[in-house]
């Protein structure tokens, strides 16, 4: 099963621009699809937060699948492409 990083983020506007800020990235390390990875994230957000409602802390939640392979320098590297999900 494919893993994933499931951001929680918020928009803050400065000036003339809106800034995304990432309160708590989640990994979960296999899940079915990116649904089933949100979910997942979901519940541990609220948990680790102490809140009962992930948007108390967060407005957007954006779903990368996790990165598989490394760059020249050994490191992971994150996929450039997103998936945003956000809930009505």
């Amino acid at each position: 099963m494919p893993s994933y990083r499931v951001d929680f983020l918020n928009e803050f506007a400065r000036g003339d621009r809106v800034h995304k800020v990432c309160q708590r990235s989640i990994f979960v390390g296999a899940a079915e699809n990116p649904e089933t990875a949100r979910d997942a994230a979901i519940k541990r957000f609220a948990e680790l937060e102490n809140i009962p409602d992930w948007r108390i802390h967060a407005a957007i939640i954006e779903i990368v699948p996790a990165a598989s392979q490394t760059d020249p320098q050994g490191k992971a590297s994150a996929p450039r492409r997103k998936r945003a999900l956000v809930p009505h």
